[in-house]
């Protein structure tokens, strides 16, 4: 029995952490990304960023004159400097105005990314969408975004706005039924949850025929429970769940392939409205010209999903229970298991 809905709901999931870690600014200098122990600010439409974390990176020699509160940096026939407080940048004697003047956040002297950049010579980018933040000294910028997300207008979706909802935290539970085949081509009445607590994960299938599914990730094993049978196996990162090769275990949980977090990520993005149970949904549709997923809203709450996703006949999907919290009961794992080859086993 291969179920297609936990793929498609973590690339979604997977997605809206990467659109939606915009919040979050990000610097990357000739395609390497900076990591700071003071994150970048915005500031009057500006970005400051901590000017030795971003100067470094870019070759350039730079002092700090503490008592003058003045930075000094240095590339090729580029010299610069800026002072605390001060809305102006010195480049080779030459003053120029600042939008916004370097200040101290954090015990870290915070400097225009763009202005101190750009006049030593080096070209600035910026992605409104991801917020991220292009530098490129010894390298050009790419030709245009290629970020088809961004592209297709995905991220204002209210799709991805309720996935980055509920599940934004380290603890989340979503809740499901629909009918899926399960044996010998005949369809059954199954509920299935996907829940996360801290580095624990979970899929469990309940179906009307008593059967009892679940696979969980806890402490770098993957335990795959049916019935009463207990079974469990240790990750190995990147290793494709049998009967759902689009879904990989890792040690931090269950993460698409890449392959299908860009099919997401390129889908043709449309909207409609729909009656289902004589009650009339707005849905967000995402397509690839053969395959779809339509999730059907009330208000900003998601009701339903409809899918064909992975060549199945279409599916209805209704959403039981999406929550921030679950329970500890869910992800527990007694001592009875067996250690088999989990390649053996698939759902």
């Amino acid at each position: 029995m291969r179920n297609h809905i936990f793929v498609l709901i973590f690339a979604l999931i997977a997605l809206c952490q990467t659109a939606f870690a915009a919040d979050v600014i990000s610097v990357n200098v000739d395609g390497s990304k900076i990591s700071f122990d003071q994150p970048p600010v915005i500031e009057n439409g500006r970005i400051l960023v901590p000017f030795r974390a971003i100067l470094e990176p870019m070759g350039a020699n730079i002092s700090w004159d503490g008592s003058k509160k003045t930075i000094t940096a240095i590339r090729g026939e580029k010299k610069i400097s800026l002072t605390i407080g001060k809305a102006y940048i010195m480049v080779n004697g030459k003053k120029t105005a600042l939008d916004v003047a370097p200040k101290i956040i954090g015990d870290r002297a915070m400097v225009p990314a763009r202005a101190i950049s750009e006049s030593l010579g080096a070209s600035v980018t910026w992605n409104e969408g991801t917020k991220s933040v292009g530098i490129y000294v010894e390298t050009s910028p790419p030709a245009e975004n290629s970020n088809a997300a961004l592209k297709n207008n995905i991220t204002n979706s209210k799709t991805l706005a309720f996935f980055q909802r509920v599940t934004s935290g380290n603890e989340w539970l979503i809740k499901l039924e629909t009918k899926i085949e399960i044996l010998d081509g005949k369809k059954s009445d199954v509920v299935l949850t996907m829940a996360q607590k801290s580095d624990k994960m979970l899929l469990n299938l309940v179906s009307g025929e008593g059967y009892d599914v679940s696979l969980i990730t806890k402490e770098g094993k993957a335990y795959f429970v049916m019935n009463k049978e207990r079974f469990y196996s240790v990750i190995e990162s990147g290793e494709a769940i049998p009967g759902m090769e689009n879904l990989n275990i890792t040690e931090s949980g269950f993460l698409p392939t890449d392959e299908e977090a860009k099919a997401i990520a390129n889908s043709i993005f449309t909207t409609g409205v729909e009656n289902i149970d004589n009650t009339e949904y707005k849905y967000e549709e995402f397509s690839n010209g053969t395959n779809f997923a339509r999730f059907y809203f009330s208000g900003d709450e998601l009701r339903y999903i409809k899918s064909d996703v992975g060549g199945e006949n279409e599916a209805l999907v209704k959403i039981i229970k999406a929550s921030q919290s679950t329970a500890n009961s869910l992800f527990e794992i007694p001592l009875d298991f067996t250690l088999i080859d989990f390649s053996a086993f698939g759902f």
